[in-house]
């Protein structure tokens, strides 16, 4: 009986380093192994709309880490929901809602002043998402998570500091992640997002 009680504490300090220590968080894509310090989750809303603004809005949930060299989005999930979703593609919404993230000055993000250097960032994201239909604020939503053994979609920017604000330029590289997997039990359906600059999903019809 005495050794069982010896046993508790370690089971709690095991169960409290899982939950607060970044080393072990379950983030996709995440290869800074452990270095820097991991900050989120984060939640961004958007709307993907191009013609009505809130007909349809995407939240995004990320992640921010430094490391490598450089300064890393974990993308874990999108959630669409409004009147007008239902006419805009699930490849246009989730590329949409990166864009904006992206491009709209949206996030902090380096370079902050007009005086730093110009930075790198990188897009870490699952290259295949599984929709589910969610309830939120007793509303239908529609939510985008990793499918089963996903490949990592890398994506890179370039962002310059300038007087208008900062200038993110899409960085054309090699797309590794250019399948899904296939998953017959249960049947999923993975919807493939990566090898492309996200605007280009402004440019699809709704």
């Amino acid at each position: 009986m005495q050794n069982n009680h010896r046993r508790f504490p370690a089971f709690f300090l095991l169960f409290f380093l899982l939950i607060c220590n970044p080393l072990f968080s379950d983030i996709p894509c995440d290869d800074c192994d452990g270095s820097g310090t991991l900050e989120g989750p984060f939640t961004l809303m958007v709307s993907v709309d191009a013609t009505l603004a809130d007909g349809c809005d995407v939240t995004i949930t990320y992640y921010k880490r430094t490391c490598l060299g450089f300064s890393n989005l974990f993308i874990t999930g999108y959630v669409s929901s409004g009147t007008t979703c239902d006419s805009i593609t699930d490849y246009a919404q989730i590329e949409r809602a990166l864009a904006s993230m992206l491009y709209g000055y949206s996030i902090s993000m380096p370079p902050y002043e007009t005086t730093d250097s110009t930075a790198y960032w990188r897009i870490m994201r699952p290259a295949c998402w599984q929709k589910t239909t969610v309830m939120v604020d007793s509303a239908e939503a529609q939510s985008f998570t990793s499918c089963p053994d996903a490949e990592c979609c890398i994506t890179y920017f370039q962002a310059t500091p300038g007087t208008c604000g900062r200038r993110v330029t899409y960085i054309r590289t090699l797309n590794t992640a250019i399948t899904c997997p296939v998953i017959v039990s249960p049947p999923i359906e993975c919807l493939h997002s990566c090898g492309r600059d996200p605007l280009e999903g402004w440019k699809l019809q709704d």
